[in-house]
């Protein structure tokens, strides 16, 4: 009974841990793509150049940071990307986090990207500035990466788990023996007596 409750605190306690930390890890990610969008809405406007070529911007900001960078008008066309020709591209006006900085607020969203053939984590954030026809600042890692994170961390946290319970069950061998071992010859002594 005692090694089962064991078992069981340790994988509720292995469990809850992984995902603290994999909450922990997505909301660091999410941390340095808003830092990196604040970056970049400074760089637009220390830039004094209201002709910047959005979409050679965004390949250049993209090559530095690594991340998908889109830029976005106010009716959804996209005027720079990183990743996609522009003129391919699908009107961002209804996706969930361009809706949200359209708003004034973070917008966020895990989803398929269908440009890109994967699922993807996006942050956008409203574009406060000079620039005429730019609204909406996006990046976007591909959800891979943190899945990638996630699976080698439920390995280490599995395998310091079963090494946990490994250790626990040899220790809680020794201390039943410990305990059993001086009864077993104290009963062995009392047979021996009373055969006397």
């Amino acid at each position: 009974m005692f090694i089962v409750l064991l078992l069981i605190g340790v994988l509720t306690t292995g469990f809850l841990s992984l995902n603290l930390v994999r909450s922990v890890y997505i909301s660091n990610v999410e941390e340095r793509l808003v830092t990196n969008l604040e970056l970049i809405q400074n760089t637009i406007n220390h830039s004094n150049d209201n002709t910047l070529q959005l979409d050679a911007f965004a390949n250049e900001i993209s090559q530095n940071i690594h991340v998908r960078v889109t830029l976005i008008d106010d009716e959804g066309v996209v005027k720079g990307d990183s990743e996609a020709d522009i003129e391919t591209l699908d009107n961002h006006f209804y996706r969930p986090e361009i809706q949200d900085a359209y708003a004034g607020t973070l917008g966020k969203s895990i989803r398929y990207s269908s440009t890109l053939k994967h699922d993807m984590y996006y942050v956008a954030i409203p574009y406060e500035g000079d620039h005429e026809g730019l609204s909406v600042l996006r990046l976007a890692v591909p959800l891979e990466n943190i899945e990638h994170f996630y699976l080698l961390l439920f390995k280490k946290v599995s395998i310091s788990i079963v090494a946990g319970l490994a250790l626990s069950f040899i220790l809680s061998i020794r201390y039943v023996k410990s305990v059993t071992n001086p009864i077993k010859r104290l009963s062995e002594a009392n047979k021996k007596n009373s055969k006397w």
